[in-house]
């Protein structure tokens, strides 16, 4: 890099979730890693209990669209949802949307 350039934080920008099965949601979002290698989880939570998604690599400069699972919810249970994005810039966390498992 050079004298003026800085790394950046990744962005997250279309978040959607929808139900996969009985007891996982489906979260889509379009990652921007800002050419950095980023690691991107999706996070659901209900009431006190938060239940991570596997992680997931990005790489690259341009948005890129990933779809992660999050896996072991309670059935028919409403849950808000967050995206939360990291590089070595920094951690980005998307705007909650919600879901019912």
């Amino acid at each position: 890099m050079g004298a003026y350039e800085y790394a950046e934080k990744p962005t997250i920008t279309h978040v959607t979730a929808k139900p996969a099965s009985k007891s996982s949601i489906k979260v889509t979002a379009t990652i921007d890693p800002q050419g950095l290698p980023a690691s991107v989880i999706a996070v659901a939570t209900r009431g006190r209990v938060s239940i991570r998604s596997g992680r997931v690599k990005v790489t690259g400069d341009k948005g890129k669209r990933e779809v992660i699972v999050i896996k072991g919810l309670k059935r028919r249970a409403g849950y808000r949802v967050d995206v939360v994005a990291t590089n070595n810039a920094g951690q980005t966390t998307s705007h909650t949307v919600k879901a019912t498992a």
